[in-house]
């Protein structure tokens, strides 16, 4: 009788342990756009990897960046900017226009990765155009506001921003500078407002430009003109509303301006057309920057 050989089987574990460390050493899987799943042999867990942070160069550019004038916004977006992705933000001027003579203007905000809402979009590469206010735009900006200001700070407004002030002309700005300075100590009795030129009667005979009176007159509207951002050449010229009253004895201003949001619209409008020529991008108006 002839013996058959008896076969032995390799134990069930040690097979079971191979074909998981067969499987682990397999090429890893890819994972969406930036990921590589692989298996670990210890415990056999599924690990996924975002392969951008060991890459020597990145796939995609991210961040903010921000420029201070047109020119640059475009040439960045154009560099970067895809027909398919990339849109411009255009940013309304909003309520408080004297706000943004003091502070400046994010005019625009280009999304260089806004993808359509059926793509995977992380919007996380934008430029920004920001518009920095001029000397002259701060200081009329800081006294635009309705807030009351007293005759030496309208005196300060007068002398520092002449250059600025297109009606009324030099020889009544250099009148109402000199008599402001000379009823700064002087009690105020009333303030009669006429639609056009204002009276501050004051408690005494004071030394004025044009000779010795109690009463000063006052222009009741301003007309300025000036450059609002830097970088810009944009002009804006609109009137200023002078409404004094009478605080403590003691004459108050309130300046305002109802054009003043209209003309920086208009500039806003300008540069929107440099940018849509540059960048072939139409802006989409938004009221503000909430949501983008």
């Amino acid at each position: 009788m002839t013996d058959v050989p008896i076969h032995a089987y390799p134990d069930p574990q040690l097979v079971d342990n191979a074909v998981r460390a067969a499987t682990a050493a397999a090429e890893p899987r890819q994972v969406g756009d930036f990921g590589l799943s692989i298996l670990v042999p210890n415990g056999y867990q599924t690990l996924d990897i975002d392969v951008r942070q060991f890459e020597l160069h990145p796939r995609e550019r991210t961040g903010t960046f921000a420029f201070a004038d047109t020119g640059s916004f475009t040439r960045y977006v154009n560099r970067y900017r895809n027909d398919a992705s990339t849109l411009v933000y255009a940013i309304d001027v909003g309520a408080d226009p004297a706000g943004l003579l003091d502070r400046g203007h994010t005019a625009f905000v280009a999304v260089i990765d806004d993808y359509p809402v059926n793509a995977t979009s992380a919007r996380s590469h934008r430029a920004l155009l920001e518009l920095k206010p001029t000397v002259a735009a701060r200081r009329w900006g800081q006294v635009l506001t309705g807030r009351a200001i007293d005759q030496e700070q309208l005196l300060d407004l007068v002398v520092e921003g002449a250059a600025e002030i297109v009606e009324p002309d030099a020889a009544v700005l250099r009148d109402l500078a000199s008599n402001l300075h000379a009823i700064r100590s002087v009690e105020v009795e009333s303030v009669i407002r006429t639609g056009g030129e204002g009276t501050i009667a004051v408690a005494e005979n004071v030394k004025l430009r044009a000779g010795t009176a109690r009463t000063v007159t006052f222009p009741e509207d301003l007309s300025v003109a000036f450059s609002p951002f830097m970088r810009a050449d944009d002009v804006v010229e609109f009137d200023i509303r002078v409404k004094a009253g009478v605080r403590d004895k003691h004459v108050m201003f309130a300046l305002t301006a109802p054009g003043l949001a209209a003309e920086l619209l208009d500039v806003i409008d300008s540069l929107a057309i440099d940018v849509r020529a540059a960048t072939d991008v139409e802006p989409l108006w938004r009221p503000n920057l909430v949501g983008i």
